[in-house]
C-alpha cells in the first residue's frame, strides 16, 4: 500500500490476474485510480486456474478462444477483454531473421534438417518419457526410422529441476543432445529471451516435436513442424487414474485436438508408426497445423509485441485526453 501510495502509477499492469497476491495490487491500485490491466499468464489458466481479479479496467488474453472463455467462466463483458496475442510466438514468425543456423552451431547442434525434437514435461506429466525416449534412441541407432543419420534434442520443462537424473540412461548415445531450459524460479528475462529464439531455431529445423500435453504443441505449430502427443507411459507401470492419457480430457486441450493437427499415440507401435508417416510426408496434418497456429497463437500480420505497444499508446492517449 506504501508504495503504491508513492508511486501512484497511471497504469497498473497484473502480469497473472488468478494469482492470490494479484487481488491485493489490483485492489491498491483501484484505490489510486490506475488504470488496472488483468493479464491471463497462459492458454489454460481460464479454465483450472481459479477465479479472475473481478473489475478491472481491462484484460488481455491470447485469442479468441481465451475470450469466450472469459466471458463464460468469469462473466467478464466483452469490451473489456483486449485480444493481443502472447509475445512468446512472435519468435516463430520472425525465425527467418533469427539466422537458426548460427543459433543452433552455438550449442553444437547440427542444423542438416535431421532433428527429431522431444520436449519433456515435469515429472509427474511425464511419467515414462525417458522410456519413450530411450526407445526411439534405439530406433536412431538401428536405423529403424531412416538410412540417414538423426539427432534427438531433448528438451527439459523450465520446471523440472530432475531433468538430467531422469534421463541420465540416454547419455550413451553420442547423438542424442540435451538442453536444460533456464530455470523458471530463477528468472533471468535475457537467458529466457536467449532460449527463445533456440526454441525457434530447434522447431524450425526440426522433423517433428514429440511431447506430452504441452503449449509445445502451439508453438511447433507456428513453424509447420509435425506434431506427436504422447498418450502412454512408456514401459512404466502407472494407475488409471495417474496416467498421462488423462490429462488431454481437459477443455483447452480438446480444442487443440478437435483441429486434427497432431497425432495422439497410445503405445510404441503407434509412436513408430507416426514418426515414418511423417518423415515420408511432412505435409501430413497441415491444415489443422495451421488451424491450431490461426486459433491459438494467432496470425503473424501484427506481432503481439507491436499489439501490446498499440494497446498501451491508446490507453496512454485515452488517460492524456
Amino acid at each position: 500500500k506504501k508504495i503504491m501510495n508513492e508511486i501512484s502509477p497511471d497504469i497498473l499492469f497484473i502480469g497473472d490476474s488468478q494469482t492470490p497476491i494479484s487481488f491485493t495490487y489490483a485492489i491498491y491500485g483501484l484505490m489510486q485510480k490506475s488504470y488496472v490491466i488483468g493479464n491471463v499468464r497462459t492458454w489454460d489458466h481460464l479454465t483450472k486456474n481459479g477465479p479472475l481479479v473481478p473489475d478491472l479496467s481491462e484484460y488481455w488474453v491470447w485469442n479468441n478462444t481465451m475470450k469466450d472463455e472469459m466471458m463464460k467462466f468469469h462473466n467478464v463483458k466483452s469490451d473489456l477483454i483486449e485480444i493481443v496475442g502472447s509475445p512468446q510466438f512472435d519468435n516463430y514468425f520472425n525465425v527467418k531473421n533469427l539466422n537458426p543456423d548460427s543459433i543452433l552451431a552455438e550449442k553444437n547442434i547440427s542444423s542438416d534438417g535431421n532433428m527429431i525434437l522431444f520436449g519433456a514435461n515435469r515429472f509427474h506429466r511425464g511419467i515414462g518419457e525417458p522410456s519413450i525416449a530411450k526407445h526411439i534412441a534405439e530406433k536412431i541407432k538401428s536405423f529403424s526410422y531412416s538410412k540417414l543419420n538423426f539427432q534427438l534434442i531433448i528438451r527439459s520443462h523450465p520446471m523440472d529441476q530432475e531433468f538430467e537424473e531422469r534421463f541420465k540412461d540416454l547419455k550413451e548415445y553420442s547423438f542424442v543432445k540435451f538442453l536444460k531450459t533456464p530455470n523458471i524460479d530463477d528468472f533471468d528475462p535475457v537467458e529466457y529471451k536467449k532460449d527463445g529464439y533456440l526454441m525457434a531455431s530447434l522447431l524450425a529445423k526440426s522433423k517433428i516435436l514429440i511431447c506430452g500435453q504441452s503449449t509445445l504443441a502451439i508453438d511447433a505449430s507456428c513453424t509447420n513442424t509435425p506434431i506427436i502427443n504422447l498418450a502412454f507411459e512408456g514401459q512404466e507401470d502407472v494407475p488409471g487414474l495417474l496416467s498421462v492419457r488423462n490429462r488431454y480430457h481437459v477443455n483447452h486441450y480438446q480444442d487443440l485436438l478437435k483441429t486434427e493437427g497432431t497425432r495422439l499415440v497410445s503405445n510404441f507401435e503407434e509412436l513408430d508408426n507416426q514418426i515414418l508417416k511423417y518423415l515420408e510426408n511432412p505435409s501430413q496434418c497441415f491444415e489443422g497445423r495451421k488451424k491450431i497456429k490461426d486459433k491459438f497463437a494467432g496470425d503473424n500480420k501484427l506481432l503481439s509485441s507491436e499489439r501490446i505497444i498499440n494497446r498501451l499508446t491508446t490507453i496512454l492517449e485515452k488517460l492524456n485526453s
